[in-house]
């Protein structure tokens, strides 16, 4: 009889415990599908623009997540953007479904072209990217806004300015003044001709420049490092600071120096122009070539 019964019990722990994995089993299936999780499934579509450059003489971008790459054409009649929307769901057939609501919107307005990137505030979890590559006069004003990813410009000849939450900035042969202001993430700059205004929240700063006469450059961070190599014959008045670090300078010669261990000052040159170099948290390196 206890026989009996002891094998009752051990079929009813059994039947419970097959019937407890199925449910959660059943739970994991759901979730596959479950778009508020996010996931590994994406859909992506390509998209191309060709817009006539006439009556521009400015480019503005407002992307929300993904990478802006921007180079500037000597001569170009016509501005060209293209790229990917991507978005990532925990199913293929919500991230192909969610693919519509991501969009790229072209306008012109009086002397400017405007690229946006449209998509809905609550993304319940969905991954959504827009990639960019633009082509464009190389004599146009540039003005970037992105929340997260890589932004670079490259061969232009007119004013360039970065509004970046989280990513990377980088700045090649540009002739032109340059502005950024980035959260996180480190600035790259490299032969840059113009006036420089940089401030970073977290991350590092390494720039190649030549001020034009006079000229400013200031460069501020809180948590970084500040790297500078400009021609040993700059003009300006030149001044480091920091709070918890160091600094050198090096093949420069600044008249009237005045160092201690948190700050250098100096006058390079003729002192037409102004270097002013601070970190809270961090390195400050100057040197001329």
């Amino acid at each position: 009889m206890y026989s009996n019964i002891n094998l009752k019990l051990k079929q009813l722990v059994y039947l419970a415990a097959l019937a407890c994995a199925l449910a959660f089993a059943a739970c994991d299936l759901s979730d596959i599908t479950d778009p508020n999780a996010g996931g590994n499934y994406s859909a992506s579509e390509s998209f191309s623009f060709e817009v006539q450059a006439v009556n521009s003489h400015r480019f503005r971008l407002e992307g929300i997540n993904g990478s802006i790459e921007i180079t500037g054409v000597a001569g170009a009649a016509t501005a060209r953007i293209w790229g990917e929307r991507i978005v990532r769901s925990r199913s293929t057939s919500d991230a192909r479904s969610y693919l519509d609501e991501v969009e790229v919107r072209v306008s012109t307005s009086n002397d400017e072209l405007l690229v946006e990137t449209i998509q809905p505030e609550d993304t319940h979890g969905r991954e959504a990217v827009v990639n960019y590559h633009v082509r464009i006069p190389a004599a146009w004003q540039v003005q970037l806004h992105n929340a997260n990813g890589l932004a670079r410009v490259d061969s232009l000849r007119n004013r360039v300015a970065f509004d970046i939450a989280n990513g990377q900035v980088q700045v090649h042969d540009v002739v032109g003044d340059l502005d950024v202001a980035l959260t996180n993430g480190n600035v790259w700059i490299d032969n840059l001709l113009g006036n420089a205004h940089v401030g970073v929240t977290n991350g590092n700063v390494d720039a190649a420049m030549i001020l034009p006469v006079p000229g400013t450059c200031e460069v501020g961070v809180i948590n970084g490092n500040i790297t500078l190599a400009i021609p040993k014959n700059t003009s300006a008045q030149f001044a480091a600071d920091v709070t918890n670090g160091a600094i050198s300078v090096l093949d420069l010669i600044l008249q009237n120096a005045a160092t201690s261990r948190n700050s250098v000052r100096g006058q390079l040159g003729s002192g037409a122009g102004k270097i002013e170099l601070g970190t809270v948290n961090g390195t400050i390196r100057a040197s001329g070539f």
